[in-house]
């Protein structure tokens, strides 16, 4: 990970494709960039560095490459060191909050600052929180978004899933709509279809899970659409 791009190294020096470069690189803290560390993550094929945003001085996000499938995802996971697993099970990782105080044991002249130790990849929440997890699509539109579409049907299929998965869309008329017509709906893993109403140019549907004992594993996402006569 560079300034401004990623690289990878098979015998020569290549710089990496990103689909999601300019999202990591126009909001990276330049002036902390002496914090971004590398962990590997062997169980699902992920590289991950962990980064500060633009207002942080401490490291409070990370973006991820799956160089098995070529693909991408960022999050806010705030991590200070990472360790795949080996000895353990599971990885390692800990956080340093400058503002916290240890708490395990009885120590003199004991200040400000703290680690806390994870066990990463273990459940399907944030330390007994809800963590907050999410797919979402680029633009779908047909003919180049020279016509409106009209979807009216989606037909989810998730696989493991468990509890109930949000779906948000937004539909836009211009590439430029600065109030994109958003609807809402959800769906267990017993739901065969969900009949909807949605016209634009373009949309594009967002999957959301945000309570702890939800579970899910994106398969595919299919919708019916079909041009709507108008330009």
């Amino acid at each position: 990970m560079s300034q401004d791009s990623f690289y990878m190294f098979d015998g020569s020096v290549k710089k990496l494709p990103c689909t999601v470069q300019s999202y990591v690189f126009s909001n990276l803290n330049q002036t902390a960039s002496e914090n971004v560390f590398t962990g590997h993550n062997g169980e699902f094929n992920e590289v991950l560095w962990f980064y500060a945003r633009t207002g942080s001085n401490q490291i409070n996000a990370c973006v991820a490459y799956n160089y098995l499938e070529g693909t991408w995802w960022t999050g806010s996971l705030t991590r200070t060191t990472w360790i795949d697993r080996e000895i353990y099970d599971n990885p390692i990782a800990t956080y340093y909050d400058a503002t916290a105080t240890a708490n395990n044991e009885t120590i003199l002249g004991l200040t400000n600052g703290a680690s806390t130790v994870y066990i990463q990849e273990q459940g399907n929440d944030a330390d007994g929180q809800p963590m907050t997890a999410y797919i979402k699509s680029g633009d779908v539109q047909i003919a180049q978004g020279d016509e409106f579409a009209f979807v009216s049907r989606l037909i989810p299929d998730v696989q493991n899933q468990s509890g109930t998965l949000n779906l948000d869309f937004e539909f836009m008329r211009y590439p430029n709509d600065t109030s994109p017509v958003s609807k809402n709906t959800n769906f267990t893993s017993t739901t065969n279809k969900i009949d909807m109403r949605g016209r634009g140019r373009s949309f594009n549907a967002n999957v959301v899970s945000n309570t702890a004992v939800t579970a899910w594993r994106l398969g595919t996402m299919r919708f019916e659409i079909q041009p709507d006569g108008r330009r």
